[in-house]
């Protein structure tokens, strides 16, 4: 099996089942640029994740966590901020960061969207209980975030 993907960042494979019954956990997603490839691992086909908004345009996806209903979560390096995407409905909503660059950006800790700032977020891992979000960013510091 061979996939081209252009500039590849980062991988997850899926954990569970998704909505309506669908297989989610044979899936694997890759970041790759401004987008998310999904890659099926019974019939080796390779498409993009087609989100319901523009968001994925001002993005620069880059760490990418999975949880455990097949919920994508993902950094984006031009917004500073952290997303999730649903990977069969398409919805996509800025979870934590405030999507701004400022001289304190990746300063801020907080809850979620209402207070979190990062320096270019860089890598995830998200807590097995999916309670918390750990966050690098380009200000050398490991943060988390409350979901």
């Amino acid at each position: 099996m061979y996939a081209a993907i252009f500039s590849p960042r980062r991988i997850v494979r899926s954990r569970s089942p998704g909505q309506n019954g669908e297989a989610i956990g044979r899936f694997m997603f890759v970041t790759a640029n401004k987008s998310i490839r999904r890659f099926d691992t019974e019939t080796d086909e390779l498409t993009t994740v087609q989100p319901k908004n523009a968001v994925l345009e001002y993005c620069e996806c880059y760490a990418l966590e999975c949880t455990a209903s097949g919920l994508l979560l993902f950094s984006s390096l031009i917004s500073h901020s952290i997303f999730s995407l649903e990977p069969i409905s398409g919805e996509v909503c800025r979870i934590a960061g405030l999507g701004m660059d400022r001289s304190d950006s990746g300063e801020i800790n907080g809850d979620s969207l209402e207070q979190a700032t990062f320096d270019h977020p860089f890598g995830l891992y998200l807590s097995p209980d999916e309670q918390t979000l750990f966050v690098l960013d380009g200000r050398n510091g490991l943060r988390s975030v409350t979901l």
